[in-house]
């Protein structure tokens, strides 16, 4: 069973593997929790496979989810500083699992920090677009990014090794160890992260403020797969995060202390459990206790301010096959939040059923239906239905999906300082329509899609009151991508969206940081019978408006390359930023030009 919505595999195809890559995109990657062909779903996601990851050859997971299609990811800052997402132009965060377990912070709703998780855990990420609560419930407004952490795989045991340095003296090294066998396999990473940094700080603001930010991060992460009976496996999964980081305040306010230590410090753990049972044939079902618990410390001219929370969460879900057309997915869950430090907590317990069914071998139809009941907000009804349509033998396919969701209060934004217990959920509803083609015998594939959101009673800090309050969004854009993979040894993929958003009804300052347009270019190409591997990838982000001010657009380009000199030795170096780009993601916040970071990798 798996952890995504029911959704197509838009992934990239790396150039040596082609033919793995056809084979993979021909499957959803357990994206319904069942596994799918790619001509029975109708909703917009991207695949990022554990080649797609490599190509960027960075220390952590960040950097790829910044060419998805429909998604922007800013920092304010180097590594590790505050992220943000917005997906389809809103500025709703999306749900975040890891394995499964909801990572975003259980007390404020602060999206988890991709700058925190190291590449050499992660297996593959899926980003899914649009209204999701129908399986996921609250907080599935604008989509859920599902990230798969790496398991033993090859019989036998095995053994990584990598160590790196670069610009802003920038030092990485992990060590993975694996083992499985037919009974069982287990996969152990451990990796440390730890940079001198740049200053963020617009140099605008004077001289005083130029001081670097040191970033550092370890993390450790186990995971376990057990087959107990003929019927029934055991997954067992830990990850520990802890990082420093040294943060500028941007924009300074007047009360802001000229070169005092802004500091801020994370640990994040995160277990789960999980009792995977096949009964009989045609039925499946899994049983999962997951637990994510958050510690945050900031030091800077507000004081010293924590925040501690945690999420214990428990579902049941299960698969029937009703003959080879029908299948339903159905599942119960219960999840408790609590913010330790004010003492608050929320339950909520939701029940959810999905069908799918193809009436004729080239129509799929889903259907699901969800409700869920919290302490805190009351009860919610949501739905989505989706169909995917192929014309035979034309390689011509159109998909289209309908969804309504809502984001729950967090728990500071009802009981925190400046919350407002009168709050009501935010509510919307989103639909896409769109087309894909793949011609050539899969070589050269394209596609659209349109889509459309309406996003009521959305929950923003209003700086005229300092308090929390519900104004509407809405958004309109498109999609595309154009994918090129004739040869062997190369492929290239072009990528544009754009979304044209809008705050409906708000007597208060804009704060948004979306651009209306993206437009991402990735080529590969192998040399020397595949030792070789050079990738390039270029990212234009269009200009945005804020409260503070404007942010020019800007374009990047990067240049990664890894050479194998032998069987189990690898060196890899990236250019960051080839140009010299000046540009921020976010307005008042530098980013840190042109940057060189080299390194090897081996395997035992």
């Amino acid at each position: 069973m798996g952890v995504l919505g029911m959704v197509a595999m838009q992934g990239w195809a790396h150039p040596v593997q082609a033919q793995e890559v056809e084979e993979l995109e021909s499957y959803s990657v357990s994206a319904s929790r069942v596994a799918l062909p790619m001509g029975a779903v109708g909703s917009s996601v991207t695949l990022l496979t554990e080649d797609d990851l490599n190509r960027f050859m960075g220390p952590m997971g960040i950097d790829a989810v910044r060419h998805v299609p429909g998604v922007f990811l800013r920092n304010s800052g180097g590594m590790g500083a505050v992220p943000g997402i917005t997906m389809r132009g809103l500025p709703v965060a999306p749900m975040v699992m890891i394995d499964g377990i909801e990572v975003n912070n259980p007390g404020n709703g602060d999206v988890f920090n991709f700058g925190n998780l190291p590449m050499a855990q992660i297996e593959s990420i899926e980003v899914l677009r649009g209204a999701q609560s129908a399986l996921y419930g609250a907080n599935a407004l604008t989509g859920v990014i599902s990230i798969t952490t790496r398991k033993g795989e090859d019989l036998g045991y095995m053994g990584r090794a990598g160590a790196s340095y670069g610009s802003h003296q920038t030092m990485h090294g992990y060590v993975t160890v694996s083992e499985a066998t037919e009974r069982y396999n287990v996969f152990v990473n451990a990796a440390y992260y730890d940079a001198e940094g740049f200053s963020s700080q617009n140099p605008a603001w004077g001289p005083e403020w130029a001081d670097d930010d040191l970033y550092r991060n370890q993390s450790l992460m186990g995971k376990s797969e057990i087959v107990l009976t003929e019927h029934a496996d055991l997954i067992l999964i830990g990850n520990y995060l802890k990082s420093k980081s040294e943060y500028d305040p941007g924009t300074p306010d007047p009360w802001t202390v000229v070169q005092r230590e802004n500091v801020s410090t994370s640990e994040q753990g995160m277990l789960k459990s999980e009792l995977r049972l096949r009964p009989m044939e045609g039925i499946e079902s899994a049983f999962a206790v997951g637990y994510h618990q958050v510690e945050n410390r900031a030091i800077d001219s507000f004081g010293d301010r924590r925040d501690e929370s945690k999420l214990l969460k428990v579902d049941w879900i299960n698969e029937v096959r009703l003959g080879d057309a029908w299948r339903v997915v159905a599942g119960l869950e219960w999840k408790k939040s609590e913010d330790r430090m004010g003492d608050y907590s929320m339950e909520t317990s939701s029940a959810f059923v999905e069908n799918i069914v193809a009436p004729v071998e080239s129509l799929h139809l889903t259907a699901a239906a969800r409700y869920d009941d919290s302490s805190a907000y009351g009860s919610e009804t949501t739905w989505r239905g989706s169909f995917s349509y192929e014309l035979t033998d034309t390689g011509f396919r159109v998909k289209g999906s309908y969804g309504i969701a809502f984001d729950a209060p967090e728990i500071a934004q009802l009981f925190g300082t400046w919350g407002n217990p009168d709050l009501v959920p935010e509510e919307g509803r989103s639909y896409d329509v769109g087309f894909e083609h793949s011609l050539m015998d899969g070589c050269l594939t394209w596609g659209v899609t349109w889509f459309d959101v309406l996003m009521e009673d959305r929950i923003e800090f209003m700086r005229s009151t300092y308090s929390y309050a519900n104004v509407d969004w809405a958004s309109q854009g498109v999609e595309s991508f154009v994918q090129w993979n004739c040869m062997d040894d190369m492929s290239v993929r072009v990528a544009y969206s754009h979304a044209d958003a809008e705050r409906k009804k708000a007597d208060d300052d804009l704060l948004f940081h979306s651009p209306e347009n993206q437009l991402s270019l990735l080529v590969d190409k192998s040399f020397l019978s595949e030792a070789l591997h050079v990738a390039v990838s270029a990212l234009h982000v269009g200009d945005r408006e804020t409260w503070s001010g404007p942010t020019d657009s800007y374009v990047t380009v990067d240049v990664a390359a890894r050479f194998r000199i032998k069987d189990g030795l690898d060196v890899w170096g990236r250019v960051q930023n080839l140009f010299d780009e000046t540009y921020e993601e976010v307005y008042g916040y530098c980013t840190g030009g042109l940057g060189f970071f080299g390194g090897v990798d081996i395997e035992f």
